[in-house]
């Protein structure tokens, strides 16, 4: 009988070592199958959307050309709006010198043409030409004081290109895909195949009217990338006038790092527009306590400072000191740049799903 038993014993041995396999495979594949949920959030202008458009390059089919076809009617109405703001910001008072003489006369012109219009060679050359103004590039040069495209200039330095730029069978690059603004309304989600991981990206209008959206995506969330604008330290929000954006970006940062939805989940702090926040800091010197609601900030004109109080003032909003929160510099426009920040948010956020799956000592 012991010999018998001891037989049966030495059967099993390896439908057990087979039953472990297969449940370690199981659980493998489940980690595979799960599907990781990122959301983007932040205030409006803080270049979600960009970031966006850099993970639909990186990882998703990319901007092919059908696509970047279908923007050229943002990039004309983005040339042509910004064109009226500057213009108007010049001649109002609000921003540089008025124009004058040609300038002035050409402005007119510009003024004129509507919204959704295909742009015209007449118009491509008019701004082409206000760009050269030094009236018009001292509005530009001080545009905190008015709404205007962050990445405008780079399409008024190409319009006198027309119609090789801009024309009737022009296709903008990815650059310009890139920098296109259309404004996000409602929920866009685009799902992505990384590492063999599935991971849905999720982005949200960033205006104070659309983030009553936001509950809608709060459930079941893996991460959350807060993207926020360091360099709008001395503008106002679009859409309030009287409220300071980087003021409006720590209040909703607070709200977002505290609430009870996201308590057990991974939070990466995107401080973006850092190539505008040195421009305007260093060579602009504009000081981050202009508005006077930073008292705390450095007074001097060094980057590094500048970035570094940055990060310990949203940080400074979170109120459980046990919570770990990834705080990355970004430049939203810099593809190379957003894949290396976003490969270390991923080994993160697959380091910490991976331990809630059991597949990883905690």
């Amino acid at each position: 009988m012991g010999c018998r038993a001891s037989k049966n014993a030495e059967n099993d041995a390896p439908n057990r070592v087979d039953d472990s396999i297969n449940q370690e495979l199981r659980k493998a594949k489940k980690a595979q199958d799960q599907v990781l949920k990122l959301l983007l959030l932040g205030a409006g202008s803080s270049g979600k959307s960009t970031i966006f458009k850099q993970m639909q390059i990186l990882y998703g089919e990319g901007y092919s050309e059908e696509k970047r076809a279908a923007l050229r009617g943002a990039v004309h109405n983005n040339l042509v709006s910004g064109a009226q703001a500057i213009i108007r910001a010049a001649n109002e008072g609000v921003a540089g010198r008025p124009l004058e003489g040609e300038s002035r006369a050409i402005a007119e012109k510009v003024l004129e043409v509507e919204e959704n219009v295909e742009l015209s060679e007449e118009t491509a050359h008019a701004i082409a030409k206000l760009y050269q103004d030094p009236n018009f590039a001292a509005a530009w040069d001080d545009r905190s004081n008015f709404q205007v495209l962050d990445g405008w200039a780079d399409f008024a330095k190409q319009c006198h290109k027309f119609p090789e730029w801009g024309g009737p069978s022009w296709i903008p690059s990815i650059a310009d895909a890139i920098r296109a603004r259309v404004r996000t309304s409602g929920i866009v989600e685009e799902q992505f195949d990384i590492d063999g991981f599935n991971f849905v990206l999720i982005d949200v209008g960033g205006q104070r009217n659309e983030r009553r959206k936001w509950i809608h995506c709060f459930q079941q969330v893996t991460a959350v990338i807060f993207v926020a604008a360091i360099s709008e330290y001395d503008q106002m929000l679009f859409e309030a006038r009287d409220k300071n954006r980087l003021e409006e970006a720590l209040e909703l940062f607070d709200s977002i790092c505290n609430s009870e939805w996201f308590e057990r989940t991974n939070l990466v702090l995107f401080l973006n527009k850092s190539d505008i926040f040195r421009y305007k800091l260093c060579e602009r010197r504009i000081p981050i306590n202009k508005s006077g609601l930073f008292p705390d900030a450095p007074s001097g004109f060094d980057y590094q400072q500048g970035a570094d109080w940055m990060r310990r003032k949203f940080l400074a909003q979170k109120k459980n000191p046990r919570k770990v929160i990834f705080t990355h510099v970004t430049c939203a426009t810099d593809t190379y740049g957003v894949q290396v920040v976003f490969d270390a948010c991923k080994d993160s956020i697959l380091r910490d799903s991976l331990q809630n799956l059991g597949l990883m000592p905690t």
